[in-house]
């Protein structure tokens, strides 16, 4: 169990997780959950499966229980790792005490030579009831579910806030959640043509903050910027912006933010916002109106 409230009172066992916000993860030792527990409701109808697709046939991959490494006050690291279709697996798992699950996969052949498959894919069975929003983006399939709302605790608002920036900075639409018509009406995210800019992919909008991300969608000569800081401390986060990409001019362009209407100061290079921990800061570019001083 983990039990971070009140943090110095916080347990591991293996392999369940009891988080203070009436959430139980079970998860096995590559760090996929085998079961959800989300305010009394399961959130998943089956275990998670890891599947590889050799000559193909579906070869399931099945691993133990997580291994205990380390723990502290508000996270739990484990490891697992497994054999299977030629393949060896092996994960590093972290989970945080506000219910974040971070896993890094490595695949690698299980001998000296090559592996072959024809596919290798992560299936997520929703039950019907609970699968309120799903969508599919060029970089795959995302099955985001805003569970904050529905099962309210006393950090339900942190929570949508959180989950508002890291889906929109990944070009999921929130449409569900209230803050998302404002935002979408000052960035036109209803144009016929709206471009999404990838933290991942060479963007004019770029960060060197660490644990700091900025993905961007532009319309309608408009950009709306995601500032997302990943980390658990609050940040400046300085953002350089390529004016010749985006075709605008600092000192003709106003910045504010876009949820409370603060304005944020350009430089020839960019502009810095302060963003809270495990959190984002929206940032609306457009063209100062004419007339205006």
């Amino acid at each position: 169990m983990f039990s971070p409230t009140p943090v110095s009172e916080a347990h591991f066992f293996e392999p369940r997780l009891h988080l203070s916000f009436e959430t139980t993860l079970s998860l096995d030792g590559l760090g996929l959950a085998r079961q959800v527990i989300n305010g009394g409701a399961a959130q998943l109808a089956a275990p998670m499966r890891l599947v590889a697709v050799k000559d193909g046939q579906e070869i399931e991959i099945h691993t133990g229980d997580p291994k205990l490494q380390r723990r502290v006050e508000a996270e739990a690291d484990f490891r697992g790792a497994t054999e299977a279709a030629g393949l060896r697996l092996t994960a590093r798992t972290r989970v945080e005490f506000d219910g974040f699950v971070n896993i890094h996969l490595d695949v690698a052949p299980a001998g000296n030579d090559a592996a072959k498959v024809d596919k290798l894919y992560l299936e997520i069975a929703l039950p019907a009831e609970q699968a309120t929003h799903f969508c599919t983006t060029a970089g795959g399939v995302m099955t985001m579910m805003c569970q904050s709302m529905r099962h309210r605790t006393q950090w339900w608002q942190k929570h949508t806030h959180q989950f508002v920036g890291w889906v929109m900075a990944h070009d999921v639409l929130p449409e569900q959640v209230p803050l998302y018509p404002q935002l979408a009406e000052a960035g036109h995210l209803w144009a016929d043509e709206v471009r999404f800019l990838p933290y991942w992919k060479p963007s004019p909008f770029r960060t060197k903050q660490a644990d700091c991300l900025v993905s961007a969608h532009m319309a309608d000569g408009r950009a709306l910027l995601w500032v997302v800081n990943k980390s658990r401390k609050d940040a400046d986060v300085r953002v350089a912006v390529d004016w010749k990409a985006i075709a605008m001019d600092p000192k003709p362009t106003v910045a504010s933010n876009p949820e409370t209407g603060a304005a944020v100061s350009l430089t020839a290079d960019g502009f810095t916002v302060p963003v809270l921990q495990r959190d984002f800061v929206p940032l609306l570019l457009v063209p100062r109106p004419e007339n205006s001083p």
